[in-house]
């Protein structure tokens, strides 16, 4: 009777073992998970981030390319004002003086007025 106590003494100790392990494990386990789990959060962080920054981007290439054409738009407004200039200063010999001298008045640069 002693040995099959002795027996049922040993594998009693061998599940609280066991247990012991079993529990270790599933605390690393959960331990692990919520690891995984902020690193989850962070990585959707970063991508979060990374969306705005492309957005970012695509919004600042489009106002680069507005202020090209802006630019361009200012150039070809200056050259046909240039050229509407140049036809009035043409004109000037041929009119009369005080006409004349109202047009070179208002046609010079703002420095000079």
């Amino acid at each position: 009777m002693r040995r099959w106590w002795q027996r049922v003494k040993v594998w009693l100790s061998n599940q609280y073992a066991l247990h012991g392990i079993v529990v270790d494990l599933e605390q690393q386990l959960a331990d692990a998970r919520k690891e995984l789990a902020e690193r989850d959060a962070v990585v959707d962080d970063l991508r979060q981030q990374l969306h705005l920054a492309r957005l970012d981007a695509d919004r600042a290439d489009a106002l680069r390319v507005d202020a090209l054409r802006r630019v361009d738009d200012r150039t070809r407004l200056v050259g046909e004002f240039n050229g509407r200039l140049s036809a009035i200063h043409d004109l000037v010999p041929r009119m009369p003086a005080d006409v004349a001298a109202q047009v070179r008045a208002y046609t010079r640069p703002e420095e000079t007025r």
